[in-house]
């Protein structure tokens, strides 16, 4: 079995076009190389958008708006020393700004 590889636009692009001239699913995938279920779907889509390209996914939402990461940015370079009487205190945005570190070391 192969690996899994994403279709590229202008593959997509020629499915729609083959599509369109009368070709059978199974011509198109042996064409292209993909399966006659990878064209469905690509078909699918492009009558359900109208386009071929990617849509975003749903990926995890941010849970801090880009000001209070600038914010918190600019506190931590501008003295890191003084934070330490906002840990001692049990404000939401402390909260938020320990979840956000601990969240951005994970990742780099």
């Amino acid at each position: 079995m192969c690996s899994r590889r994403e279709t590229t636009e202008s593959e997509r692009l020629l499915v729609v076009k083959w599509s369109k001239e009368g070709k059978s699913l199974r011509e198109i995938a042996s064409l292209i190389g993909v399966t006659h279920g990878c064209v469905q779907k690509i078909l699918q889509k492009y009558k359900k958008t109208g386009s071929v390209a990617n849509i975003p996914g749903r990926g995890s939402k941010e849970i801090l708006s880009t000001t209070a990461k600038r914010k918190i940015i600019y506190l931590v370079k501008k003295d890191p020393k003084s934070l330490k009487e906002d840990f001692k205190r049990e404000d939401v945005k402390v909260m938020e700004f320990i979840f956000y570190r601990n969240a951005r070391s994970r990742r780099f």
